[in-house]
C-alpha cells in the first residue's frame, strides 16, 4: 500500500468515527507566549524545551530504526481560518479551526499513529527582533494565537507536543539585532529554512543517531498553485524538502 492509500485509509477512519480510542499521554511543559523564542529577526519558534521533548519522544514516539515521522502542516488556511470572514482576521482571538474533519483526522494522525505535528508558517506581519521582544505588538499578537491554538489541540493530541516554526518579515532599520535580506528569504517557504531549524531542533534534542523518516512524512499546506491560489509556495516547500504533499481538501476529506 502507497502512501496515498495509507493517508486515505487513516483519514477516512478518523471521518467515521472509527478510530480507536489512544491511551492518554502524559502532559510535558508545552510551548506557549513565553517559550516563544526569536533568531535576529527572521524566525520566531514554539519549542518544548528538549529535555522534556525527548523524555516524551522516547517514551511514545520512538522506534527501533530511529527515524521520526513527520506530519507538517502550514497554518492560516489549512489548520485556522479567521471567526469574522476578514482575510487577515481582526487581531489574535480571531480564529477558528477551518473545518469540523480537521480535529478528529488530527487525532489519527498524531495520537493514534505517532506521527510528530509541525507547523510552519509564513508570517510576515511579524515585526520583531531578538532584543525587542517585549515592545512588538504583532509579535505578541502572534503568541497569544499560537498559544490558543496549541491549548485547543492539546486534548484531541492527548498530550504531544506540537512544533512551530514562523518565518516572520523583515524589520526597519531601529531593530538592531536584524537579520540579513538572505536570512529572511531563506527562511521563508518555499526556501527550506524552517526545515532546516526542525532539523537542528531534533538533533539537540535526540542526538544525531535521529532522522526524519522522509519517506513516511508529509506535508499539508493551501498554496498550492491551483486556480485561484494567491501562491505554490506550500507545493513547492515539499517539494524542495522532499516531502509527500496534499491539499487540506484532500488531507481533511473535505
Amino acid at each position: 500500500m502507497d502512501i496515498t492509500q495509507l493517508l486515505s485509509k487513516s483519514a477516512k477512519k478518523a471521518e467515521n468515527g472509527s478510530v480507536a480510542e489512544p491511551k492518554t499521554l502524559p502532559s510535558i511543559k508545552k510551548p506557549n507566549g513565553g517559550r516563544c523564542k526569536v533568531t535576529g529577526s527572521h524566525l520566531v519558534s514554539c519549542l518544548p524545551p528538549k529535555d522534556d521533548f525527548k523524555a516524551f519522544f522516547e517514551e511514545h514516539l520512538q522506534n527501533d530504526n530511529k527515524k521520526i515521522k513527520v506530519a507538517a502542516f502550514d497554518m492560516d488556511d489549512t489548520l485556522i481560518c479567521t471567526r469574522s470572514g476578514i482575510k487577515f482576521g481582526r487581531g489574535p482571538h480571531d480564529w477558528k479551526f477551518r473545518t469540523d474533519t480537521i480535529l478528529p483526522v488530527l487525532q489519527q494522525k498524531i495520537a493514534v499513529e505517532r506521527y510528530l505535528m509541525v507547523i510552519f508558517t509564513n508570517q510576515g506581519s511579524i515585526s520583531v527582533s531578538e532584543n525587542l521582544t517585549q515592545t512588538s505588538k504583532s509579535y505578541r499578537n502572534f503568541t497569544i494565537k499560537i498559544t490558543q491554538i496549541l491549548t485547543a489541540l492539546d486534548t484531541t493530541l492527548k498530550g504531544a507536543p506540537v512544533l512551530v516554526f514562523a518565518a516572520s518579515g523583515r524589520p526597519g532599520r531601529s531593530h538592531t539585532m536584524r537579520s540579513g535580506e538572505e536570512e529572511h528569504f531563506h527562511t521563508r517557504k518555499p526556501q527550506t529554512g524552517m526545515w532546516e531549524a526542525l532539523e537542528t531542533y531534533l538533533r539537540g534534542a535526540l542526538g544525531d543517531e535521529y532522522e526524519v523518516d522522509m519517506e513516511k512524512s508529509l506535508y499539508v499546506g493551501d498554496a498550492a498553485g491551483r486556480e485561484g491560489d494567491h501562491l505554490a509556495d506550500d507545493r513547492n516547500f515539499a517539494k524542495n524538502v522532499g516531502l509527500y504533499y496534499e491539499v487540506p481538501e484532500d488531507f481533511f476529506l473535505e
